[in-house]
């Protein structure tokens, strides 16, 4: 089996292995095979490609795609992204007609020792909860569950209401939504990702390379915000992300309410079919809140870790 890096012809088994790995998320969440092939063609190509060859040169390039080649056929992937302490696997994938021959498990070594040698000292995944075949080669190599998420769907008319009157995040919210946005992690989160594995403003430079939007929203003063919301769109015909909804634990329900209505009004003019939000487990005031706004839980996932040693 030959282990590499993704190559641009690769894009079409790729596309194949993500429609048929994800087919009920993208159900639900919508899928534009065009768009995932553009974004692809774009990250290859022109002075992103160059960059990100470059960076590789060095060692330093933040995303790696790993792909597994047997025969001349793609057999799996996965993409590597180096965070802060830790590196994050997305859509560990296998083909069908390869599974339960060792190709998973060639990808796992080789982005555990890719991840060390960049210093980290975690790597972790997502999950689906019910994916058991999963589940097991993942705790056979020592990933720890240390988190449990649930998604919340909801369906939007396309009309275009008028929001409520909310400012956006500015910098000077950061620190301050850091700070409370860290204190409400879970120890063993923590641990592995010192930053819950996203950032609070919208990066306008992955927007450009996603072909994706984004904005950011807050109630309250400048530098002390009450509460948070992020939404971000691609195309159409994908649904909505609805981003850490931090909301403060004292803010009346009405202010709640406003809040992520005006990121729900946001992606309506923008024609988005349904808004998906993600929460932790044990988030009763935001699932309480969701709910109460037409969210119905769709699925669970756990995030899982694994500590890397020196044998890793």
């Amino acid at each position: 089996m030959i282990l590499r890096d993704f190559r641009l012809r690769d894009a079409p088994s790729v596309l194949r292995q993500v429609q048929e790995n994800f087919a009920g998320e993208f159900a639900l969440t919508g899928f534009d095979p065009a768009h995932f092939l553009r974004v692809v063609e774009k990250t290859h190509r022109g002075w992103i490609g160059m960059a990100r060859r470059v960076l590789q040169l060095f060692g330093q390039t933040p995303a790696r795609f790993l792909i597994a080649e047997e025969s001349g056929e793609l057999r799996g992937t996965t993409l590597l992204t180096l965070q802060r302490g830790h590196g994050y696997l997305s859509m560990v994938m296998t083909d069908a007609r390869y599974r339960q021959r060792g190709v998973a498990s060639a990808l796992l070594n080789w982005a555990e020792q890719i991840s060390q040698r960049r210093g980290k000292r975690y790597v972790a995944l997502d999950v689906l909860s019910g994916n058991e075949g999963a589940r097991r080669l993942y705790g056979h190599r020592g990933y720890r569950p240390i988190r449990r998420t649930s998604s919340f769907v909801r369906e939007l008319d396309g009309k275009a209401p008028s929001g409520p009157s909310v400012r956006p995040a500015l910098s000077s919210d950061i620190p301050f939504l850091e700070t409370v946005y860290r204190r409400r992690i879970p120890d063993p989160v923590r641990e592995v990702m010192p930053d819950g594995g996203s950032s609070v403003l919208p990066s306008r430079w992955l927007d450009r390379i996603l072909l994706s939007e984004s904005e950011a929203w807050c109630l309250g003063p400048e530098g002390r915000p009450t509460a948070y919301a992020r939404a971000t769109f691609t195309t159409p015909r994908e649904a909505g992300i609805l981003s850490l909804p931090y909301i403060a634990i004292d803010l009346p329900p009405a202010d709640q309410r406003t809040l992520v209505e005006a990121a729900l009004a946001w992606l309506s003019v923008r024609r988005t079919p349904r808004a998906v939000v993600t929460l932790a487990e044990g988030n009763e005031p935001m699932r309480l809140l969701v709910e109460s706004l037409g969210f119905q839980e769709r699925w669970s996932t756990e995030t899982l870790a694994k500590r890397l040693t020196a044998s890793s």
